[in-house]
């Protein structure tokens, strides 16, 4: 779903997977349908690791939630994040 208030997706990562490194401009609300643990590699090279148990809900508002980084899944599982992007 996308209009100009919300975007509303569905991401999955398998164990060892890493999306590209993007910048996340807005607040979003991210619900882990599927836990898991995954590494954010900012541009500096600092990492942050970060583990969902399914059923959290998080919101990401703060400084480093909006840098340009990638993602990537070190668990062992697929984790499965609905994210809603607030415009």
């Amino acid at each position: 779903i996308e209009n100009e208030r919300v975007r509303v997706f569905v991401a999955s990562l398998t164990p060892g997977a890493e999306t590209p490194s993007v910048a996340r401009e807005f607040d979003r609300i991210v619900y882990a349908v599927k836990g898991g643990a995954i590494l954010r590699t900012y541009e500096d090279g600092s990492t942050a690791r970060y583990t969902y148990k399914t059923g959290d809900i998080v919101y990401a508002d703060q400084p480093e939630d909006k840098q340009k980084y990638s993602i990537k899944n070190v668990g062992k599982t697929t984790i499965v994040l609905q994210v809603t992007y607030l415009k």
